[in-house]
C-alpha cells in the first residue's frame, strides 16, 4: 500500500491535475499548488530524479505546445502503443535474445522492438482504433424526457383536515 499512496499515485495525480487544467476545470494555480504538494510527497520515497522528470513532464505538457506532423501521428497512435508495447516488443526481445550476440547487438534489438511496436500500433489504430471511434462516435443517444415523480395525494385526515 505504501508504494502505491507514495509511488504511484502522486505521478498519476499530477497527470490528472495538468488534465483538470488543459481542460478548463482547474486555475492555473490550483494546478500548480496540487502538482507542488504531490512534488512533496514523492520527493522521498521515489528520489529526486524521478521526481523532477514527473513535475517537469507535466508542467511541459500543461504550457508548452508543441506541432509537428509526426509527433502529432505518434499521439495519435499513443493508446495503440501503449496497449502493444509489451506483447510486441517483448516477443521481439525474446525471439532476437535467441541468436547468439555481442554488446552492441543488444542496442539493435531495442532498436527492432520499438520499432515493432510502433508498426503494431500503427496497424491496429488504422484497422482497429480509428474506425471504432469512428463508429462511436456515429452512435447518437436521444436524450430521454426527466419523468416526473409525484409522492401520492397523503388522505385528507393524514393532513390534519
Amino acid at each position: 500500500p505504501d508504494r502505491i499512496i507514495f509511488h504511484i499515485a502522486p505521478v498519476f495525480l499530477i497527470g490528472v491535475f495538468v488534465f483538470q487544467y488543459k481542460m478548463g476545470l482547474s486555475s492555473v494555480w490550483r494546478m500548480l499548488i496540487s502538482i507542488g504538494a504531490m512534488f512533496a510527497i514523492m520527493r522521498v520515497p521515489i528520489g529526486l530524479p524521478v521526481s523532477l522528470v514527473s513535475l517537469l513532464s507535466g508542467l511541459t505538457i500543461a504550457f508548452v505546445t508543441f506541432e509537428n506532423r509526426y509527433a502529432n501521428r505518434l499521439g495519435e497512435v499513443s493508446y495503440s502503443l501503449y496497449l502493444l508495447h509489451i506483447p510486441v516488443g517483448l516477443r521481439i526481445i525474446d525471439f532476437m535474445s535467441r541468436i547468439p550476440f555481442s554488446s552492441y547487438y543488444l542496442v539493435v534489438i531495442d532498436v527492432l522492438a520499438v520499432a515493432g511496436s510502433l508498426a503494431a500500433s500503427i496497424a491496429f489504430y488504422r484497422w482497429i482504433e480509428g474506425p471504432s471511434q469512428t463508429w462511436s462516435s456515429a452512435i447518437r443517444i436521444k436524450p430521454q424526457p426527466k419523468k416526473i415523480v409525484v409522492d401520492e395525494m397523503l388522505p385528507a385526515e393524514a393532513a390534519g383536515d
